[in-house]
């Protein structure tokens, strides 16, 4: 379990606490010394019932934790906890390097990883989000988060190769974790890839990213088991790479060599209550807390904390 603040500037708040309880204490003081003024004192004090005659810890209490109750809800407040749930949120970051051009897959790997991904979006829950990344050597946000399952496939069908050389594994997942950092809900990457990571952010860089965002990436490796450059040098899937992404993202790594393959692990992916880094939002139960607190104060100030002069 993890504790997240959307705004932590706000928690500097915190320091005035010490400051209220000297203020406190010295007005205590302060009243007390102006009623010993009183000629009746002793009389007033039995009539009160004698409240109000020592500072309550106990009220102070209250108001402190009512205080610091509205200082995390205005900080943006939540809990993260490890879980399974099918409430998610979802970028498809889907590499489009010219490799991807391959006929291995029908009838290229980019065009088979295309249909795979709208079959993806066609099953998703109604209130899922989900954006588009494509990725070689940069990455390009096709489509931000949405609701409207056409324009997601429409961004995907508009992928198309790009010229520009390599392939960065770390800046497609820290562009796609941004994509996700406003979403209230599980945050999930799938990450598509027939390559490996030889330019660009460092992935240690990125997986360290994605934790502290509290992503969950998923990974696919797509096309032949090797893959050789003129020099004999090997350029097929990284799978070492992937798999460390996945598993320290909490993710899984899947390894697909057809089309049909790649489309059951999209569809498996989006219809499986999957482990996930699950979100509770704080906010309006601190000022629900707070303003319990508040009137608890207001109670015991009239009452049994009742205070004379």
């Amino acid at each position: 379990m993890e504790i997240s603040f959307t705004h932590p500037v706000y928690l500097w708040g915190l320091l005035i606490i010490p400051v209220l309880v000297v203020f406190y204490f010295a007005s205590v003081r302060y009243s007390k010394s102006m009623a010993l003024k009183f000629a009746n004192f002793i009389a007033l004090s039995r009539v009160s019932g004698g409240v109000g005659e020592t500072p309550s810890v106990a009220v102070l209490s209250v108001r402190i934790l009512a205080l610091v109750c509205v200082i995390f809800a205005i900080s943006g407040m939540t809990v993260w906890y490890v879980g399974e749930t099918a409430n998610k949120d979802y970028v498809l970051a889907i590499d489009a390097s010219a490799s991807m051009m391959n006929d291995d897959f029908y009838p290229t790997r980019l065009d088979s990883a295309k249909t795979a991904a709208q079959s993806f979006v066609d099953n998703l829950p109604i209130n899922s989000y989900v954006a588009i990344l494509s990725f070689s050597g940069v990455s390009f946000v096709d489509q931000p988060l949405t609701q409207e399952k056409s324009v997601a496939k429409d961004a995907i069908q508009n992928i198309t190769a790009k010229a520009i050389g390599g392939t960065d594994f770390g800046n497609a997942i820290i562009t796609s974790t941004n994509l996700l950092m406003n979403s209230k809900k599980a945050k999930v990457i799938v990450l598509l890839t027939d390559g490996r990571s030889n330019i660009g952010i460092a992935e240690d860089t990125a997986i360290a990213y994605a934790i502290d965002s509290h992503v969950l990436v998923h990974t696919i490796g797509i096309g032949a088991d090797k893959d050789l450059d003129d020099d004999g040098l090997k350029l097929g899937v990284d799978e070492e790479s992937l798999r460390e992404i996945a598993l320290l993202t909490l993710g899984n790594y899947y390894r697909v060599t057809d089309s049909e393959d790649l489309t059951n692990v999209y569809n498996g992916i989006v219809k499986s209550q999957s482990i996930g880094k699950n979100p509770i939002d704080l906010v309006l139960i601190l000022l629900i807390l707070a303003f319990v607190l508040l009137l608890s104060d207001w109670v015991l100030g009239s009452t049994i904390y009742k205070r004379i002069p």
